[in-house]
């Protein structure tokens, strides 16, 4: 995950420049990358899909792809 930023609770909340996560961002957090279906205040891992259309359908904002 070198050159991955961490993802921050206040960009998620806009408290924080560039203010917002956008589609197809990549972060790290907790040990693992993430990319981002969409814009949104969830934090990475919460909540559980198996592939990106399975996070898409159950409106999961970050999808796993691989640990750090």
């Amino acid at each position: 995950c070198v050159g991955t930023d961490e993802w921050s609770r206040e960009i998620a909340n806009g408290l924080k420049s560039p203010w917002t996560y956008n589609s197809g961002q990549v972060v790290k957090y907790e040990g693992n990358k993430y990319v981002a279906n969409w814009g949104g205040q969830e934090i990475p891992g919460s909540r559980t899909c198996s592939d990106e259309a399975d996070c898409k359908n159950k409106g999961i904002q970050w999808v796993l792809i691989g640990k750090c």
